[in-house]
């Protein structure tokens, strides 16, 4: 916010002896607390353990990221309608209806949505509708491949 202005800490402009005795003062500060050369502590993170991709290659559970203060993020529950909607196993006879329909994850029971561009897609391959929702479909890719440095 502050353009073409110097020796500046958190938006407030100083005078150059200021700054210098200020930024002293801040530094040898996160020295004593041993935040200084570090990451941002996570406990101030501004999202939640598992929306991250740490999630992925080093999976925690909610009870032990809490019992780090670690902020979690709950499973949205609107997320979670059932849908009574029956996915067909071929998509000769899908129309594009089906985008306007929400569908449920077979294996999570989450919700989502085929796009038109998806369905067209899917049509010209001949492919059937995912009975997966996309989170579930990554997963799986993602443990196929494994990473050799993740592995167990």
């Amino acid at each position: 916010g502050l353009k073409q202005n110097s020796y500046c800490i958190f938006n407030k402009q100083y005078s150059k002896e200021e700054y210098l005795e200020l930024r002293e003062k801040i530094i040898e500060h996160m020295k004593n607390e041993k935040e200084w050369g570090e990451f941002f502590p996570i406990t101030i993170a501004p999202f939640a353990y598992n929306e991250t991709v740490a999630q992925e290659y080093f999976p925690l559970s909610e009870d032990f990221a809490i019992s780090q203060n670690w902020r979690w993020q709950p499973k949205d529950k609107k997320e979670y309608k059932p849908s009574d909607f029956i996915i067909p196993d071929t998509i000769d006879n899908v129309d594009e209806s089906i985008c306007k329909e929400i569908l449920a994850c077979q294996e999570t029971g989450k919700n989502y949505k085929i796009n038109p561009q998806e369905f067209v897609f899917y049509k010209k391959m001949g492919i059937p509708i995912p009975v997966l929702c996309p989170d579930m479909r990554y997963d799986r890719r993602a443990k196929a491949q494994k990473v050799p440095m993740f592995e167990e």
